[in-house]
């Protein structure tokens, strides 16, 4: 089966998730970027308003076609109870060209739900999996536990 993982990261949780996972499916990887930065404390805060509220942010071309994998696992941080701005744009733009999804989210607290429901909307895509990881357990064996499960 041929995999891709796409994911967003602003301080590199998520980064650290979606390497897990891709190890474990042996897939493609790919970042999405966008053109600005959101780095600080300004960044933090443009960051919550702007997945508040849908602001329509711009993200850099990706290298690699969604149409061309079996299966995009698609990832991002929770920001203010939904998904980061760039994940949901990510997933507007490429909508019609992903076969099946599977969606992950790394939170603080929670949020997951709202995230996952604004993924699926974004696509119009039914998750075959999800998973939810909070920031404090990424430095210990829960990830490990919870991508098996995912992945299975």
């Amino acid at each position: 089966m041929n995999v891709l993982t796409v994911y967003y990261s602003r301080t590199g949780n998520t980064r650290t998730l979606a390497e897990a996972i891709n190890k474990k499916l042996d897939g493609d990887l790919e970042e999405i970027r966008e053109e600005t930065s959101r780095r600080g404390i300004s960044g933090y805060l443009k960051s919550g308003k702007d997945a508040l509220v849908n602001t329509s942010v711009a993200i850099e071309t990706p290298s690699l076609k969604p149409a061309d994998y079996d299966i995009v696992v698609v990832g991002g941080p929770v920001w203010a109870f939904t998904i980061a701005s760039p994940v949901r744009i990510y997933l507007q733009q490429h909508a019609e060209q992903l076969q099946r999804v599977a969606f992950f989210c790394t939170e603080n607290m929670r949020g997951h739900k709202g995230a996952f429901d604004a993924m699926e909307k974004s696509c119009g895509k039914t998750p075959i999996t999800s998973l939810a990881v909070k920031q404090r357990d990424l430095k210990n064996e829960t990830p490990n536990k919870l991508i098996e499960s995912f992945i299975e």
